[in-house]
């Protein structure tokens, strides 16, 4: 599934900074920021019945109409930086990428093999599957399970009065921005 837009992209460089060579395996989805991980691979390999979706990033804020403001230009930010991983796989150029995020893009193995997102299908006719790839299916599916445990986080912004003292103020903030990096994807 999805998840944390920034794990995603600390996750992704992981992957990258691997010498070897790195072949993602999608068995069941790579939903959001789980398509941002899968763009690590050099070769990335899709279930016949696996999907992938990209969509713009998303948050949940509350705060006065700037505080809206900013965090619209966070979003805005926050896209550029997917489109990086996106480009760089597929080839496609950013407005086109950016116009399938803007749409929220549902991808079967074969659409996305044609699209680049993906280099080939899983499970070709005769090809057995092996005790490693039915291990990480396993892990895989523990891992969807116990993410759909999580909720999605609510970023929250204080409206701070003007007879606060500097130091709450700038707790505020600290608070604000650890809450930021909560931002989900």
């Amino acid at each position: 599934n999805g998840g944390d837009v920034y794990a995603a992209s600390a996750i992704y460089t992981a992957l990258k900074e691997h010498q070897g060579n790195v072949t993602v395996k999608i068995d069941g989805t790579a939903i959001s920021a789980a398509s941002v991980i899968a763009m690590a691979g050099n070769e990335v390999l899709m279930s016949p019945t696996s999907v992938m979706m990209i969509h713009n990033p998303w948050t949940f804020v509350e705060g006065e109409a700037k505080d809206l403001e900013h965090y619209a230009g966070v979003l805005r930010e926050v896209k550029e930086t997917i489109l990086n991983a996106y480009q760089l796989k597929t080839g496609k150029s950013r407005d086109e990428i950016s116009e399938l995020m803007d749409t929220e893009t549902w991808m079967g193995a074969e659409k996305a093999i044609s699209m680049g997102f993906a280099n080939g299908r899983l499970y070709e006719p005769g090809e057995e599957v092996s005790s490693e790839a039915y291990q990480g299916m396993v892990n895989g599916a523990r891992m969807v399970f116990n993410s759909l445990r999580n909720k999605p986080m609510k970023l929250e912004v204080q409206n701070q009065k003007e007879d606060q003292s500097d130091q709450v103020k700038e707790d505020e903030l600290a608070k604000a921005r650890l809450n930021l990096e909560k931002l989900r994807y």
